[in-house]
């Protein structure tokens, strides 16, 4: 699973950033099998006006489905990491469930061929 933390009118130290994709690896830990990359964007919305104006994009690249974006806004970039991890994994996981029971379930060889005798004896009865 590829990891990338982009910022934008954010400065966070390298170390800042390590316990973000940290963060991100352990709350998909689960599902990692079914992520190509997880991308997330930090972003400061209104500058030094203060507010809940610290923004968190998460988005989920998966295999086999369509990708999964989360997003949040908090007073802190922590706060708005957490939030917006919750929600994209949440997403993720009814994803990956919807898509396992809208899968077509196939018939056992065995109760085809019940069938066709069934068929096969019903078809000769009328024939004969």
């Amino acid at each position: 699973m590829e990891l990338a933390v982009n910022t934008l009118n954010v400065e966070m130290t390298s170390e800042a950033i390590s316990q973000i994709k940290q963060k991100a690896r352990k709350v998909f830990s689960r599902v990692s099998d079914n992520i190509m990359a997880v991308k997330l964007t930090l972003d400061d919305v209104n500058g030094p006006k203060g507010g809940r104006d610290k923004k968190c994009m998460v988005i989920v690249h998966c295999h086999g489905m369509p990708s999964v974006v989360a997003s949040n806004n908090e007073q802190s970039i922590i706060g708005a990491v957490n939030l917006a991890l919750t929600k994209a994994h949440t997403a993720l996981v009814k994803k990956i469930k919807r898509s396992q029971t809208n899968r077509p379930q196939f018939k056992k060889a065995e109760e085809d061929e019940t069938i066709a005798q069934i068929r096969e004896e019903y078809i000769n009865k009328k024939l004969g």
